[in-house]
């Protein structure tokens, strides 16, 4: 930015009073040369926040801490001073001081749930265990459950493994 835009944005702020902080962000933009798109992905906003900060509408924003922090950002950006600006949005019927009093039954008991009620640690432990000593008990039935196989399944098995080889030719190389 040259010295003579920072004086026209510096001389534009003192008339800042009259405008209104959306005239003063779209003038300050336009004097950048840059559109609404490019100072909201500068910004990391969207451009409907943009164009709604422009148009002074801060009822399409979030809330006020929202609109003052977009203000305040919009304007360092643009290289407006963020004091005047967010003056006028105060004066141009921002929400202005939000009502911190506590609300009337803040004071109420929470409701007891009618949900199941929660498994403690030790159940869990105790959960645990069985199922280890369920699994424990089944492997070791099953491993002993098998039947040895008898000695006269293991002579025939051999035998008809010999006479299956003598029946093949062998492969001749």
């Amino acid at each position: 930015m040259s010295n003579d835009q920072s004086l026209e944005l510096t001389a534009g702020s003192a008339h800042d009073d009259v405008r209104s902080p959306g005239a003063a962000l779209r003038a300050a933009r336009e004097a950048r040369g840059e559109s609404v798109a490019e100072v909201a992905f500068a910004l990391k906003l969207n451009p409907r926040q943009i164009a709604a900060l422009e148009a002074d509408d801060f009822a399409a924003l979030p809330g006020t801490a929202f609109v003052r922090g977009f203000l305040r950002n919009y304007a360092r950006y643009v290289g407006l001073d963020p004091a005047p600006l967010l003056a006028g949005v105060e004066r141009l019927g921002g929400q202005g001081d939000v009502d911190l009093s506590p609300i009337r039954n803040a004071d109420g008991e929470l409701p007891s749930g009618g949900s199941a009620p929660r498994l403690g640690a030790a159940s869990v432990r105790w959960i645990v265990l069985l199922l280890v000593a369920a699994l424990l008990a089944g492997w070791y039935f099953d491993w002993f459950r098998t039947e040895p196989v008898s000695v006269e399944r293991m002579l025939e098995t051999p035998a008809a493994d010999s006479a299956a080889l003598d029946a093949q030719p062998a492969a001749v190389p």
